[in-house]
């Protein structure tokens, strides 16, 4: 007769003989891939030793002198985005300073709109830009006599040349 209640573990019993021959040889294969794999980078690294080509590629002189013109030319590159970033900085600067022009200018030419939208706006503008008088009242021209004359302007042949020639002709005077 079979007792039921040790089936249970009598099957768990075998399936730890059976799991450990499995891990046996996995192990066993596991160190023979690792040998493998350690005889196999110890022949390249063999192979690198003997012929040096590693070395004599980074240590050569055009390595050198491709590090140097990569370095020289990172330089530049620094140089140039550094000026780009000064010049773009003092765009905004006078970007903003313009705006804030403008807006200061909106702000005259509102109020001037305002005041020429009144009536003695109006009247002030007629009387500036136009010799207008209302009925009754008189037009005083007050002229300065201790200039004498005024400006006459001169001829074209009269105002002095400030040309490359001129300048250079005036140095060996």
């Amino acid at each position: 007769m079979i007792n039921t209640e040790t089936m249970p573990q009598a099957i768990f019993i075998r399936f730890l003989f059976f799991f450990e021959n499995i891990i046996e040889i996995c192990w066993k294969f596991e160190l023979q891939v690792l040998q493998w794999v350690i005889a196999q980078s110890y022949h390249e690294m063999a192979y690198f030793k003997r012929t040096n080509i590693f070395q004599s590629i980074v240590f050569s002189r055009v390595m050198a002198l491709v590090v140097l013109l990569a370095i020289v030319f990172m330089g530049f590159a620094l140089f140039s985005i550094a000026n780009k970033s000064i010049e773009a900085s003092n765009a905004r600067k006078l970007a903003e300073s313009q705006s804030i022009e403008l807006k200061q200018k909106q702000l005259d030419l509102n109020k001037q709109l305002t005041e020429l939208n009144t009536a003695s706006g109006q009247e002030a503008l007629l009387r500036e830009q136009y010799p207008v008088v209302k009925p009754g009242e008189h037009v005083v021209v007050i002229t300065d006599t201790d200039s004498g004359s005024a400006a006459v302007p001169q001829a074209a042949s009269d105002v002095p040349r400030n040309g490359f020639w001129t300048v250079l002709k005036g140095y060996f005077k």
